[in-house]
């Protein structure tokens, strides 16, 4: 997160206020990254949810909730 920063920063151009843009990168992009991850986070889960459901070798299973995956993942 810190070098990708650093590279907006230096696209931007380095100036007098470079430390302020820097530390501005730096909670634009500590506030996307968890949101975007979470977003994944949940399509997998949807996603093998899904997969559970229409199992060949499972028949009659259904998935109500998607947190299904993560409770076979700690069995």
């Amino acid at each position: 997160m810190l070098i990708f920063a650093l590279v907006m920063n230096i696209f931007r151009e380095f100036n007098l206020l470079w430390p302020l843009y820097f530390f501005r990168y730096v909670l634009l992009l500590a506030s996307i990254i968890p949101i975007s991850l979470r977003v994944n986070l949940d399509f997998c889960k949807t996603y093998f949810s899904y997969k559970i459901s229409n199992d060949p070798l499972l028949p009659e299973t259904v998935c109500r909730n998607s947190s299904i995956p993560e409770e076979l993942g700690r069995i």
